[in-house]
């Protein structure tokens, strides 16, 4: 059994929770109801989930594939061009950035939740949605906090963080040593030995 049928159960059963945070992330994009000071950082980071989607449902259409290498290119350089040389120095993934852009009490927190954020690229080509799912749920729980007019209390964001990874550590880990076992998990480096 491949990686691609282990997940199948999965995606059923979180189908619905993911539809649904989708649709919230894909507001954000345009929602004015944060301060200004964070509203790029989320707005970016919504935009980015959004195409990390667009991934996954490709990945589910069975369409990633049959690409062309000029096509694999630019989705490549769509999701990694906040990182690349010319750029990272103005990404949330920056610590020095985000610590400077959205200020010493949230830029490092931010900033690690971005670079989280990012791991869903793998996810969304791995089919994932169960991961997927998860990470954007914490991501707008964490966009919640800061709509109201005060800022949220670092501490309290903090906590989202620790209990997210706390309450689903056993599936990361159990999808890990899964992978390694069967080998045929495109993250564990092996295939089918």
């Amino acid at each position: 059994m491949g990686y691609q049928e282990i997940f199948e159960q999965s995606r059923e059963e979180v189908k619905e929770r993911y539809e649904l945070i989708l649709e919230r992330i894909a507001v954000i994009c345009t929602e004015e109801t944060v301060s200004e000071k964070y509203r790029d950082y989320f707005r970016k980071t919504a935009e980015f989930l959004c195409l990390i989607a667009d991934v996954l449902r490709r990945e589910e259409a069975g369409t990633l594939s049959h690409r062309t290498m000029e096509e694999c290119e630019a989705l490549n350089e769509k999701l990694y061009a906040d990182i690349l040389p010319q750029n990272y120095q103005h990404s949330y993934a920056n610590p020095s950035y985000a610590v400077a852009f959205l200020g010493e009490e949230f830029g490092k927190i931010l900033c690690f939740l971005y670079t989280e954020l990012r791991t869903l690229i793998g996810y969304a080509f791995e089919g994932r949605k169960m991961h997927m799912t998860v990470f954007m749920e914490l991501f707008v729980e964490i966009y919640n906090c800061f709509e109201s007019e005060a800022e949220p209390d670092q501490k309290e964001i903090r906590q989202m963080i620790y209990w997210f990874f706390h309450d689903y550590s056993e599936v990361f880990a159990e999808d890990k040593v899964r992978g390694q076992l069967q080998g045929d998990s495109p993250s564990c480096g092996y295939r089918n030995l």
